[in-house]
C-alpha cells in the first residue's frame, strides 16, 4: 500500500462545510427578529394610510374597523375631568366652543350624541388637501410607547390635530383624536 492511498482525499465541495456549519445558524434568529421588528414598525404607518383611504372614499365599514369611538370619548371626558390626566394636550378656545354648544344642546350625553364617526372623519379632513387625505398633511407620526403611536396633522402653528393609534388586540386603532 502506497502513501498517496493512505492519505485522506481532500473534501469535495459538499462535504467541505459538513460537520462545521451549524445546522441552526445563529444569525438566522437576529434575521427574523429584525424581519419583526421593521414589520411592527411600519404597521402603524399602514394603518394611517390605510385610514386616510377610508377616510377619503367615506368607507364606513374601514373606519369603523380602525376607530375606538368609544375610547375617543373616553378621552374627551377625560380631559374634561380636571381629576383624570389625559392623552389630550390642550383643549382649544374652538373645542370649548364645540363643547358649550353640545351641552346646550344635548345636555350631558353630548359626548355620545356629538363624538360620532362622521365627526371623526370631518376632524381628521380639517388639514386634508383635497382628493389627497389628510396623510400629506401629517407632520409628525411616531412611537410614543411600543403599544403607543401618536400623530399629529398640520403644523403647531394651525392648531393641528392629534390622535393616537393603540394597539388593539390585532391590530392598531384610533384611541384618541383631539377635538
Amino acid at each position: 500500500m502506497s502513501l498517496a492511498s493512505r492519505l485522506p482525499l481532500p473534501p469535495g465541495p459538499g462535504q467541505l462545510l459538513a460537520g462545521r456549519w451549524p445546522r441552526r445558524l445563529p444569525g438566522r434568529s437576529l434575521v427574523v427578529l429584525l424581519i419583526v421588528t421593521v414589520v411592527y414598525g411600519l404597521w402603524p404607518y399602514v394603518t394611517l394610510w390605510c385610514l386616510n383611504q377610508a377616510v377619503i372614499e367615506n368607507d364606513q365599514a374601514a373606519i369603523v374597523a380602525l376607530v375606538d369611538v368609544d375610547a375617543i370619548r373616553t378621552e374627551i371626558a377625560r380631559a374634561l375631568n380636571k381629576e383624570q390626566s389625559s392623552a389630550i394636550d390642550d383643549l382649544s378656545d374652538p373645542f370649548i366652543t364645540w363643547l358649550e354648544r353640545g351641552l346646550r344642546r344635548h345636555g350631558t350625553t353630548m359626548l355620545d350624541e356629538l363624538v360620532t364617526l362622521d365627526w371623526v372623519r370631518e376632524r381628521l379632513l380639517v388639514q386634508a388637501v383635497p382628493g389627497q387625505g389628510f396623510v400629506p398633511a401629517v407632520s409628525y407620526a411616531f412611537f410614543r410607547g411600543p403599544w403607543d403611536f401618536r400623530v399629529r396633522i398640520g403644523e403647531e402653528d394651525t392648531q393641528p390635530v392629534a390622535l393616537r393609534l393603540t394597539y388593539v388586540g390585532f391590530g392598531w386603532r384610533v384611541t384618541m383624536l383631539s377635538p
